[in-house]
């Protein structure tokens, strides 16, 4: 039998022990945030508190994926994979954004108590969903390939994300008195607003490199240099979205809430293109079949 993700062979070694431990420290620690950001007043007493947590959740997501990744054994990747990887990777880009002690200062917006609501299961969702595609002994180019797909996925979570808090925060400035207390120590709209636009353009390069290394597998392959499937078609206009974005912010000034919808349009074509196409494939119709 060959492995499946996080190493756990059927003969119970202890990389298997471990990959399975360290996904369940994962996403305990991923809840545990989740329940100390839904209390504002816990986590202004105790701000590093919730930094640690987050980062034990990122360092032990990290000790369950990267194992197996870098072994080269047989294993599957399939939509709870996916949804694994971008988690851990976003957790991993939010965490250099805005650095480990201010990337849970302040009040954490709703968008980012929903996110670690999701993260809290992403470590241990390939347990219930394992998948069906099967990569084995693929060359160092297909699985960067992978790997910069993946990073895309996550750079465009996390904008979507600046921008939800973005607009979060720019809708408080409306309230009268209290509407911006309650955002004390996050990052003004104008930093909000550099870092999406940092975010986007991280996003931007890694699908051009993605689509790249996509080329370069193809060729590795036999195939044609570019093969219109739907996740190049979904990825192709995820990259002129993000070219359009950049040159509206450059000749247009966008800013705010096109900034924003374009993250969000951004994440969700994204995600058509492998995630949700996966997600019917081994869900949805293995049901139905």
């Amino acid at each position: 039998m060959g492995s499946s993700l996080y190493g756990l062979a059927a003969d119970g070694t202890l990389a298997s022990r471990l990959g399975l431990v360290a996904a369940a420290i994962a996403s305990v620690s991923y809840a545990a945030s989740f329940l100390l950001a839904r209390r504002p007043a816990a986590t202004a007493a105790r701000p590093t508190t919730l930094t640690a947590l987050f980062v034990l959740a990122a360092a032990a997501h990290g000790v369950a994926l990267l194992p197996e990744w870098l072994a080269g054994a047989v294993f599957y990747f399939g939509f709870a994979h996916a949804i694994s990887w971008m988690v851990w990777l976003a957790a991993l880009i939010w965490l250099v954004e805005r650095g480990p002690a201010s990337a849970t200062a302040g009040k954490t917006p709703d968008a980012v108590r929903h996110w670690l609501l999701v993260a809290s299961a992403a470590p241990l969702l390939p347990l219930v969903f394992p998948g069906v595609v099967q990569l084995s002994a693929q060359s160092w180019i297909f699985r960067l390939h992978i790997l910069l797909a993946m990073a895309a996925y996550s750079t465009f979570a996390i904008a979507a994300l600046q921008g939800l808090v973005m607009q979060a925060q720019e809708r408080a400035l409306h309230v009268p008195r209290s509407g911006l207390i309650q955002w004390l120590g996050n990052p003004s709209l104008m930093e909000l607003d550099r870092q999406l636009a940092r975010t986007m353009a991280l996003g931007l390069g890694l699908l051009v490199l993605t689509l790249a290394s996509g080329v370069a597998v193809n060729r590795a392959l036999g195939h044609a240099w570019l093969v219109l499937d739907h996740k190049t078609v979904f990825t192709l206009l995820t990259t002129a979205l993000g070219g359009v974005f950049w040159a509206g912010r450059l000749l247009r000034g966008w800013r705010g809430g096109v900034a924003a919808r374009c993250a969000v349009l951004g994440l969700g074509l994204l995600l058509l293109s492998y995630v949700g196409s996966r997600f019917v494939t081994e869900v949805l119709l293995a049901r139905a079949a």
